[in-house]
């Protein structure tokens, strides 16, 4: 609708069944491409941004925002190839600030919009207490503790994203603060994110 200039010509009830429609259409697509799955994934960079029409197409998902050290996540994006992906803006450090910068704005607007619309989970917190930050994950999710849930390394299930070699791990803490090895090259990315007013932790 947006796309074609025509959502001021819908109605509410009208936009709330295109949205139900559009729901309906990525289940019947996830339900073709992994027809034995009970739940589903989506990591798609971006999602972020619509995360009122996502809930709004589909109520009974779940979003989970991954936070993290802004200097570990965007060093972690500069170092991977998102660019074959069309996210042409992670080779350049002020682009990739500017992103963050948006990304934190987003999820102010959300959360004022919809307080309770996402859950986020801190990447430092996940791994210094995964047990507790897993826990507190599932009880969000509406899903019981299992003693497996910490052994997710060993699953075979499909995994089609760049943390395919991650999710084979156990969870670890050695990226942690890892932007400290680049610190003089990373400058003017820490530069970029202050002035695009990103707080930086100590």
């Amino acid at each position: 609708l947006i796309a074609n200039g025509e959502s001021g010509k819908w109605s509410a009830a009208q936009i709330n069944s295109a949205l139900v429609a559009a729901g309906q259409a990525y289940q019947a697509m996830s339900d073709e491409e992994a027809p034995n799955a009970l739940r589903i994934i989506d990591k798609v960079v971006g999602n972020h941004e619509h995360i009122g029409l996502l809930r709004a197409a589909m109520p009974k998902s779940r979003v989970v925002v991954m936070k993290r050290d802004p200097r570990d996540n965007l060093l972690s994006i500069y170092k991977n190839r998102f660019n074959a992906h069309g996210l042409h803006y992670n080779t350049d450090l002020r682009a990739l600030a500017y992103y963050y910068s948006r990304f934190l704005r987003w999820l102010e607007f959300w959360q004022e919009l919809w307080p309770d619309s996402f859950h986020v989970l801190d990447y430092d917190e996940l791994t210094a207490d995964p047990e507790g930050q897993a826990r507190k994950l599932l009880d969000y999710c509406d899903l019981p503790w299992e003693d497996g849930v910490l052994d997710f390394h060993k699953s075979d299930n499909s995994v089609r994203t760049l943390s395919v070699y991650q999710v084979r791990q156990p969870i670890y803490r050695s990226s942690v603060r890892s932007w400290e090895r680049y610190a003089d090259d990373l400058a003017p990315l820490f530069d970029a994110l202050r002035e695009f007013g990103v707080p930086l932790p100590d």
